[in-house]
């Protein structure tokens, strides 16, 4: 087991990257930010006429274009089913970014898995399809909250056990506490920035646990 000399497990390594934008990328994002900025004006217009019901129907559409720039941030293929998995690395700064990190990642750690975070399962599934075509020869295993329990026990077996090339997308919220990869891999990353940051050490507390035998990295994305 990896601990320091008080005999506290050793702290995990961190990467911070950030990653700009393609011009269509960046485009997109301002157009809904003006979308979010005009649904808000017109919000504080009905709070302060007391228009209860308008305002509530204002505050539900800005909530949602926020996790629409939320996952845009990602990809803006996300939720289009199948896709031309070139086109996505091409089009997608952030995508592209990751899959060459991911290709490189999967060799370094020792038991040659890699844990992938997101709070959005129509990116992993995206993703995954990225993964099966840039990265020949690896595995890709779901852990969603969609999966039932037999599933899901069956994919963390899988992963902890093989060490054949492979990585685990994780639904974040399915995944991000009460589950044991760390004798899978040494290595977490987290797709995207999320609004609680216990929940993004929950995750990678997935791989950073008592018996890990390797120094943990975690690579966040934004």
């Amino acid at each position: 087991i990896r601990r320091t000399k008080d005999g506290m497990l050793e702290a995990p390594s961190y990467h911070d990257i950030y990653v700009d934008p393609t011009p269509i990328e960046e485009n997109l994002v301002n157009t809904l930010r003006s979308q979010a900025a005009e649904e808000f004006k017109a919000w504080k217009k009905a709070r302060m006429l007391k228009d209860n019901n308008e305002r509530m129907r204002l505050q539900g559409h800005i909530l949602g274009l926020i996790q629409k720039l939320r996952i845009t941030s990602n990809s803006y293929y996300s939720g289009q089913g199948i896709v031309e998995p070139e086109e996505v690395i091409q089009n997608n700064a952030k995508v592209e970014k990751m899959i060459n990190d991911l290709d490189r990642l999967v060799d370094r750690d020792p038991k040659k898995g890699v844990v992938f975070f997101s709070q959005f399962t129509s990116f992993l599934e995206v993703f995954e399809q990225v993964i099966e075509y840039a990265m020949p020869g690896v595995e890709v295993i779901n852990f969603y909250g969609s999966m039932n329990k037999e599933e899901r026990d069956a994919a963390v077996e899988r992963f902890n056990n093989q060490r054949n090339p492979r990585v685990i997308l994780v639904s974040l919220l399915a995944g991000g506490c009460g589950l044991s990869l760390h004798h899978g891999s040494r290595t977490v990353c987290l797709a995207e920035p999320y609004y609680n940051p216990f929940m993004e050490q929950q995750a990678e507390e997935r791989v950073h646990r008592l018996g890990q035998e390797e120094k943990v990295v975690v690579f966040r994305y934004y």
